[in-house]
């Protein structure tokens, strides 16, 4: 097993907690999570052998507590699993690197016809989330069916270029990133192509009642909530 260098195990530990996100604050600078990711690195790369995600948990799990991307609750088999599958994403980090999730037969041309494919990234207005249900807060436009697999899916004529264009889902920030760090484009436009698709993997359904659990933490949707500056999420089911 070939160690990352520091500064590629940082920027590998940066991208993985962008895709968790912060239930603590969806807001969080950029800087502090660079920081956050460039501690942790510093910590996972002391002298001593880590051999499984059982010492990458050790190590780590604490501070990713204090910053809100694992729960407390010991009894919540949701944030277990997500937790699980953390410590396994940092421990294939820590392993070796990971192919990024691309589809294997892209055509270039629709590399440039969309060069980030992350779907409609802006914040929009505030609503609730198709998929963990918090709300209101500020949402994502996700394409159910990615716009790199549009001109190869209407060659095939599975869907028509206005269907493509306009089917989606409203995300949060936190669901969207997990959607797009767990599946690849080919993927998600053939099996994932609807909310209750999704919700029918078993690893985006846990992640979903995960959220659910968590607080809303965004600045401009609190103060716009009420004089109170409370966020009332939905009932859990």
């Amino acid at each position: 097993m070939t160690a990352p260098s520091l500064a590629a195990l940082a920027a590998s530990l940066t991208t993985i907690l962008e895709r968790y996100g912060s239930p603590n604050d969806d807001e969080q600078d950029r800087d502090t999570l660079q920081d956050l990711a460039q501690y942790l690195a510093d910590e996972l790369t002391m002298p001593g052998v880590l051999k499984s995600t059982d010492d990458v948990a050790a190590v780590i799990a604490r501070p990713l507590r204090d910053f809100g991307y694992l729960s407390d609750d010991n009894n919540d088999a949701d944030a277990k699993a997500v937790e699980a599958r953390l410590m396994a994403d940092v421990w294939a980090a820590i392993s070796g690197p990971t192919p990024p999730t691309t589809d294997s037969d892209s055509d270039p041309e629709d590399d440039e016809e969309v060069p980030n494919d992350n779907d409609d990234d802006e914040l929009l207005e505030p609503g609730h989330c198709e998929l963990c249900e918090r709300g209101p807060m500020r949402l994502t436009f996700h394409h159910l069916i990615p716009r790199k697999t549009h001109r190869k899916l209407a060659a095939r004529g599975i869907f028509t270029r206005a269907e493509m264009r306009t089917r989606g889902a409203m995300l949060c920030r936190q669901c969207h990133s997990m959607v797009h760090g767990t599946y690849d484009h080919e993927t998600l436009a053939t099996e994932y192509n609807t909310v209750e698709k999704l919700m029918t993997s078993e690893w985006i359904a846990a992640y979903a009642r995960y959220q659910h659990k968590q607080p809303i933490r965004q600045r401009a949707v609190r103060s716009s909530a009420g004089t109170s500056g409370k966020v009332i999420s939905p009932k859990t089911k």
